[in-house]
């Protein structure tokens, strides 16, 4: 597969946030034809009930465009751990959060680890105990010793929030955030201009040469996707 072919081909993916197979862009001998194909699947995807695959292109380009983030390391079933490091990964979700949910609130914070959590539940237990078993105190002022360490410890561990939840674990789990994963509606004028775009932006050629009808200079094209 060439590298011009391939690459336009990802980057009609990532702007329309589509699948292109290769059968189906070889079946494009011309910038219309390519334009038709693109413009059906964008309809299709705003009547079908089920848009998982659309919406991980949408996840997919938020985390190539805002991270940084290598397209091909990115897959449904990618573990955020892996792509979002720990360090900075609080301003780096907040972010993400914000672009899938088009700045609505999203209840997906990042929390302690599993360990972290467990010593902080037991930690007002052993300091009721210790303060209990000490004649001078009593059972009231040992209450109050296990709340007020329960409270200096969530207080000074606040910043050791960096795991994912259960909820979010996968890159797939991110497809629930956006309210509408198509509330852009794409006219056919608009999807050629792109398509238009996108080539001479690959090819580097003059735009004059992408027309609807141009077959000569698109079947080249189309042989380096073959």
């Amino acid at each position: 597969m060439g590298l011009d072919g391939v690459e336009l081909v990802m980057e009609v993916e990532d702007e329309f946030e589509i699948a292109i197979t290769n059968e189906e862009a070889e079946k494009c001998e011309t910038p219309g034809q390519l334009t038709d194909m693109v413009f059906s699947k964008l309809q299709k995807s705003i009547n079908e009930t089920c848009s998982s695959q659309h919406g991980f292109y949408k996840v997919r380009k938020t985390l190539i465009e805002k991270l940084n983030i290598p397209r091909n390391s990115i897959k449904p079933e990618t573990n955020l751990d892996s792509i979002i490091p720990k360090k900075g990964r609080k301003r780096q979700w907040k972010k993400v959060l914000e672009i899938l949910s088009q700045g609505q609130t999203v209840n997906a914070p990042l929390e302690r680890p599993k360990w972290l959590k467990i010593i902080i539940s037991i930690l007002p237990i052993i300091i009721f105990i210790i303060s209990f078993i000490n004649e001078n105190i009593s059972i009231e002022l040992s209450v109050v010793y296990a709340v007020i360490g329960l409270f200096l410890s969530m207080v000074l561990t606040s910043f050791m929030k960096y795991e994912f939840t259960s909820k979010y674990k996968k890159v797939k789990d991110l497809i629930r955030i956006p309210a509408t994963l198509n509330s852009k509606i794409w006219k056919r004028e608009k999807v050629f201009e792109n398509v238009q775009e996108i080539t001479v932006k690959i090819l580097g050629i003059d735009i004059s040469l992408v027309t609807e009808t141009h077959t000569m200079l698109w079947t080249l094209v189309l042989a380096n996707i073959r």
